[in-house]
């Protein structure tokens, strides 16, 4: 499971960080939202939390593992095993949107989802297209994130289709990742060819299907 880059340079405005030091009025792990950076100075961020607000170091802030757009599943009983959506920071909370309800819960209520938008993914169910892989919500515009009625779309060719997440499995190559072709050529996974379901490759200036 994939964890948030802690660099401070991802601590960008609207960015969901963890105050880490110890003080009166924020407790130490209260979640904040970051605000605007352009006023602050290097080393710094300006946080919204619950009780405060203010400038403080960047080094005494850790970035949440849980982001706006996030996909999670939750704790909360009759939810669990659908898969929602960050949707918002409020008051020290973060509201997921998850079959249409809007929930508000604490980070430690929430599980980050293995498959998130834009992984590619081998289906479970289709052994005849074991060798084909997926991209969730690729060429998706009007369904947001990824996701209905907390399942994971993904366009399969024959049109679009809904799994849950166990009749998935994550792909060994991500969208980003470096691999290294059969002559040892080192190149950069650029996401799924829509026509082969395999992976475009970019291979020294030019794109090769692998």
């Amino acid at each position: 499971m994939a964890r948030v880059n802690d660099d401070a340079r991802q601590m960008l405005e609207g960015s969901y960080v963890y105050w880490m030091a110890l003080d009166d009025t924020v407790q130490r792990g209260d979640l904040g939202v970051v605000g605007s950076v352009w006023d602050c100075e290097a080393g710094e961020r300006y946080v919204h939390f619950a009780n405060w607000e203010g400038t403080m170091p960047e080094r005494q802030l850790n970035m949440c593992n849980f982001q706006k757009g996030t996909l999670v599943h939750l704790s909360k009983e009759g939810l669990h095993s659908a898969v929602g959506e960050v949707v918002l920071w409020d008051e020290g909370k973060l509201v997921v949107d998850v079959l249409g309800e809007k929930v508000k819960v604490p980070p430690t209520h929430l599980i980050r989802c293995d498959f998130q938008k834009h992984s590619t993914v081998h289906v479970l169910s289709k052994p005849e297209a074991s060798d084909k892989v997926y991209q969730i919500g690729e060429g998706l515009y009007s369904l947001a994130g990824g996701l209905r009625d907390g399942k994971l779309i993904l366009n399969t060719n024959d049109g679009y289709d809904f799994f849950d997440p166990e009749q998935l499995a994550l792909a060994k190559i991500q969208r980003g990742d470096y691999v290294i072709a059969p002559n040892g050529q080192t190149g950069w996974a650029r996401g799924i060819d829509a026509d082969r379901l395999h992976f475009s490759v970019q291979f020294e200036g030019f794109a090769e299907a692998s």
